[in-house]
């Protein structure tokens, strides 16, 4: 596809197999908007990923937006908050620097810095694609900065080597000669989750294999914690983690793992818990079969995880709750809608889940 003038070019990658959903959805009776259980119960579309070429471009490191002579891309259009364009834009004409001569390929994304789910759910998968380009390795690749170890070891664990690189400083905007973004990148993730597959069996398969996974030894029930976070905090945490040993069930914290311990711990786990948030993302690295049972305040349901749990032959439960009060932050507008969306707590109703947990179980 040609746009204004030849300003750029679009690759469509198709995913690597038909998608065949496996698992079952089991929503919960507290699920009981029409619209909520419609957006659950639907199956997970196979949709292509583009790799969009753009021809002498600014790249924005804090919008993540392209733009060329003060046009903006309209693949990143959907990167930007409510009044960020005129700034964003205003930005691309003085560009702190220049890379001419080399093709560029980014995988920079403005929350991919300090948030894990972004990172696996979008950043790796782009990368992997990327690599498959016979230019990749002569390339310069854009770097969001991060300071997790986590996702510095997940980076290396997938590319081994690294390209000529550049990590984006804060406030950059960078003029590129040949630039290559992803729509992994620049669209919501909903939908794309087979193309996702090959990066992620590229990571768990030679660990299987290693450790033995497939076998017949007992595989563990996990709940994810959210005591190292202050966004949507459950004020009962402790009371549902105590009631949960009952089952056998085995708090852990992702932000205290590395990323090859996550990864083995989810790729061993027989049945997963926690409520909605960044490290649920290791579902990525599930066997077929595994159950997730992901919590939610009903002020925040993303399906993002429903999907991915589809792709990778999971069964998925689900259960939504009532948060509390909003409170009183003193702004308006997106601002607001975003900080209240982070600062309200939950709690969840602990005989529900117990019984849920016997459900699971007897499923199982």
């Amino acid at each position: 596809m040609m746009g204004e003038a030849g300003w750029w070019d679009e690759q469509i990658v198709m995913p690597s197999s038909a998608f065949a959903p496996a698992g079952s959805i089991h929503l919960g009776e507290t699920m009981n908007c029409s619209a909520t259980r419609a957006r659950f119960a639907a199956r997970t579309a196979t949709r292509a990923v583009k790799h969009t070429r753009v021809r002498g471009a600014v790249f924005d490191s804090i919008s993540g937006c392209l733009f060329n002579q003060g046009r903006l891309l309209p693949q990143t259009a959907g990167l930007l908050y409510a009044n960020e364009e005129s700034v964003a834009r205003a930005r691309s004409r003085s560009p702190s620097f220049e890379i001419r001569g080399r093709r560029v390929f980014s995988i920079f994304f403005r929350w991919a810095e300090a948030n894990y789910g972004h990172w696996i759910d979008q950043v790796l998968p782009a990368l992997f694609h990327f690599m498959a380009d016979p230019e990749f390795a002569s390339s310069v690749l854009l770097l969001p900065k991060t300071s997790l170890a986590a996702q510095r070891s997940s980076l290396h664990h997938v590319l081994r080597d690294l390209p000529d690189h550049k990590f984006v400083e804060d406030n950059e905007a960078i003029f590129c000669d040949d630039i290559t973004i992803s729509s992994l990148l620049t669209e919501h993730s909903g939908g794309v989750e087979m193309a996702c597959q090959p990066m992620y069996n590229a990571i768990v398969d030679p660990l299987w294999r290693q450790n033995s996974f497939l076998t017949d030894r007992p595989r563990p029930m996990i709940y994810i914690s959210r005591e190292d976070v202050t966004a949507r905090s459950m004020r009962n945490e402790l009371a549902l983690i105590e009631m949960l040993a009952g089952f056998g069930v085995i708090p852990v914290i992702c932000s205290k793992m590395s990323f090859e311990e996550q990864v083995e711990m989810f790729g061993s786990a027989s049945v997963i818990i926690g409520a909605h948030g960044a490290g649920l993302v290791n579902i990525a690295f599930c066997r077929p079969g595994t159950v997730l049972y992901e919590l939610f305040p009903s002020h925040f349901m993303p399906n993002v995880f429903n999907g991915i749990a589809q792709a990778r032959g999971m069964h998925y439960w689900a259960d939504q709750f009532e948060p509390d009060p909003v409170p009183d932050l003193g702004r308006t507008g997106l601002e607001a809608d975003i900080l209240n969306r982070r600062a309200r707590s939950w709690a969840v109703d602990i005989p529900l889940i117990k019984d849920r947990i016997e459900m699971i179980l007897a499923h199982r």
